[in-house]
């Protein structure tokens, strides 16, 4: 019963809202930002959400502030960092934590180079809602290992401001 992999670092890559536009947001993006950095393995990297600012109205017929916000390029972002990681001669696995599949094409790319990490993916999956289903499925020749969480896992995972990572 040895050790088969340790934890060295968790990269995260998100939107951060405005503080102009949406600072009720922002400041829970930061305060959540700050809980996961406790851990000196966490590292979050932002780039600002792009808003719509076309003219509509709420349910009520309200005008609102912004029609919707976007992150743009985390997507990028993260598919470089699955390539830098996997062909670091100082990484072993490389496990990326998504539903995007934009992502597919880099995983692929860096399982065809095999030159350095493993690179395996993790999906929430509750088979009573349908949309919990990955929308990573990496077609290449050495097949991807996918670790599909159930509805327990990621109910124990949920956050609180009470129950993080003490």
């Amino acid at each position: 019963p040895g050790l088969l992999a340790k934890l060295e670092r968790i990269e995260i890559y998100r939107g951060l809202p405005s503080s102009v536009h949406d600072p009720s947001d922002h400041a829970t993006n930061l305060e959540q930002m700050n809980r996961w950095m406790r851990d000196s393995r966490v590292k979050v990297t932002h780039r600002n959400l792009k808003y719509d600012f076309s003219p509509s109205l709420d349910a009520n017929g309200n005008p609102r502030r912004f029609r919707s916000k976007m992150e743009k390029g985390i997507d990028v972002l993260c598919a470089l960092a699955i390539m830098r990681n996997s062909s670091s001669p100082e990484i072993d696995l490389v496990i990326v934590a998504s539903h995007d599949s934009d992502l597919e094409p880099a995983i692929e790319e860096a399982q065809a180079q095999a030159k350095g990490a493993k690179i395996e993916t993790v999906s929430w999956f509750n088979p009573e809602f349908k949309n919990t289903r990955s929308k990573m499925n990496p077609k290449t020749p050495n097949s991807i290992w996918n670790t599909a969480l159930r509805r327990e896992s990621y109910l124990a995972s949920i956050e609180s401001k009470q129950t993080w990572w003490n």
